[in-house]
C-alpha cells in the first residue's frame, strides 16, 4: 500500500515555500503569475481569498485600489533583464508594495541571471555585460533585495532555490560567506552522487564563492512597513 507522504510532490513543496514568509496564511492574496510561474502556488493558500491578475492589471490596480492585500505573490513575474516589450521590474514591485496592507509581504521567485546554465548560451553573454547599464536588471539575490527596498519594502531576503523551483528541496543563503559554507557542506554530503571530475569542479567553484551559480532560480520576500 502506498503511503501518502505530505509534500511528496514538487508542487506541494513549492506551495509550502510560498507560505513560509506569510504564516499564518493571509486572508487576502494577490497572485500575479509571470511567463514561467512554476505551478499553481495560489492553490496552497487554504481558505483565504485569492485574486489572480496579470502584471499589466497589477499596475492598473495600484492606481485605483486601496492597500488591502495581506500578500502579493510574484511567481516568475520578474525578469533578470526585462526587454522593451516587458514591464519594468521596479514598476511591478512598486505596484505590489502599493497594494499591500501594513506588514503585508511580497513573495516570489525568478530566474537567476548569473546561473551557469544561462551563461552556457552565448546569446546571454551580451545581456549580462549590458546589465551593468540597466538600472532595472535583477541578476541575483543581492539585486532583488535592493529592488525590493527601493520599492519601499523592508527586511528583504533573497535565496538560491535548490535544486529547481518546480521541485524545491530547500533554500540556500545568499550572503557570500554563508553561501560558501552552505555549498561546500552540501558538496561533501552529495559527493557520492557525482564523478570525481564533476565533484572537484563544483568544489572549486564553491570554494571561490560562486556556488550559487549552479542554481537556476532565486526566491525572495520582503515586508511593507507598519
Amino acid at each position: 500500500m502506498d503511503v501518502p507522504y505530505p509534500y511528496a510532490d514538487g508542487l506541494s513543496r513549492l506551495q509550502l515555500l510560498y507560505r513560509l514568509p506569510t504564516a499564518p496564511s493571509p486572508r487576502r492574496l494577490l497572485l500575479v503569475p509571470g511567463r514561467d510561474p512554476g505551478g499553481d502556488v495560489g492553490a496552497g493558500w487554504g481558505t483565504g481569498e485569492v485574486t489572480s491578475v496579470s502584471p499589466t492589471e497589477l499596475l492598473r490596480m495600484a492606481t485605483t485600489r486601496s492597500s488591502d492585500f495581506d500578500a502579493v505573490a510574484l511567481p516568475g513575474t520578474l525578469e533578470p533583464l526585462p526587454s522593451r516589450a516587458q514591464l519594468a521590474n521596479g514598476e511591478l514591485l512598486a505596484a505590489a508594495a502599493e497594494l499591500l496592507a501594513p506588514d503585508g509581504v511580497v513573495v516570489g521567485h525568478m530566474a537567476h541571471g548569473r546561473a551557469l546554465r544561462r551563461l552556457a548560451r552565448p546569446s546571454q553573454w551580451i545581456g549580462l555585460a549590458a546589465a551593468a547599464f540597466v538600472a532595472d536588471a535583477i541578476l541575483g539575490p543581492v539585486e532583488v533585495c535592493g529592488a525590493l527596498e527601493r520599492a519601499g519594502l523592508h527586511t528583504a531576503e533573497g535565496f538560491y532555490v535548490q535544486p529547481q523551483v518546480d521541485s524545491p528541496m530547500g533554500l540556500a543563503p545568499s550572503d557570500p560567506q554563508a553561501a560558501r559554507r552552505h555549498f561546500l557542506r552540501d558538496l561533501r554530503s552529495t559527493s557520492h552522487t557525482r564523478g570525481v571530475a564533476g565533484h572537484y569542479l563544483r568544489w572549486a567553484v564553491a570554494r571561490v564563492g560562486w556556488g550559487g551559480s549552479f542554481q537556476s532560480q532565486i526566491f525572495f520576500w520582503a515586508r511593507k512597513p507598519c
